[in-house]
């Protein structure tokens, strides 16, 4: 019976995990991978997605479902996507209405997450040279130019619109890259 509950516990606590990587999603530049890597569980759903390939599909048509969803860790990636999937239907409603109301609180509790994983990012970092530096430097100050953009008159800045029209421009190009770096440095 103990074991029985140990495990309804831990798949309760993936779903909530879940729809908490659902409610971060919602908040604009922050991603789910941040809370996924806070609550320490990053490396099992990049290994898990990463399952997901032809050899997958191989093993469900020729040995069946049982073998593809243990293949993938299912059981995994089902309870963690049902508890976006709740979030998506809850949780992000009542966080489109705080970030409605209460904006500056809602993104100061979010950017206390983001500071707090750079903790976590520093130890698990090995090797810190100049180039980690420079990348970390870069992301900085992509951070810096969007905050800029969002909070100033665009008239009174004039001599950032070219910068501006740049980083809005790579800007995702750029995020994609560091989520790539991200995912190395973690891996």
């Amino acid at each position: 019976m103990n074991l029985f509950s140990s495990t309804i516990k831990k798949n309760v606590l993936l779903v909530f995990k879940g729809i908490a990587m659902g409610a971060a999603n919602k908040v604009p530049g922050v991603s789910g991978g941040v809370v996924a890597f806070v609550a320490g569980f990053y490396e099992e759903l990049i290994y898990s997605l990463q399952k997901i390939n032809l050899k997958a599909f191989s093993i469900l048509v020729n040995r069946g479902w049982k073998p593809f969803v243990q293949y993938i860790n299912g059981r995994f990636l089902g309870l963690l996507f049902l508890g976006v999937g709740i979030s998506y239907f809850s949780v992000s409603l009542l966080l489109d209405f705080l970030i409605k109301n209460f904006e500056t609180e809602v993104f100061g509790l979010f950017f206390g997450m983001i500071l707090s994983s750079l903790y976590f990012i520093y130890q698990d970092v090995k090797k810190w040279n100049y180039k980690t530096v420079g990348f970390f430097l870069m992301g900085l100050g992509c951070w810096i130019a969007d905050n800029v953009h969002q909070t100033h008159d665009r008239k009174r800045l004039p001599s950032f619109c070219f910068l501006l029209w740049f980083h809005r421009r790579f800007r995702n190009d750029i995020a994609r890259a560091l989520r790539f770096l991200f995912t190395s440095f973690v891996g």
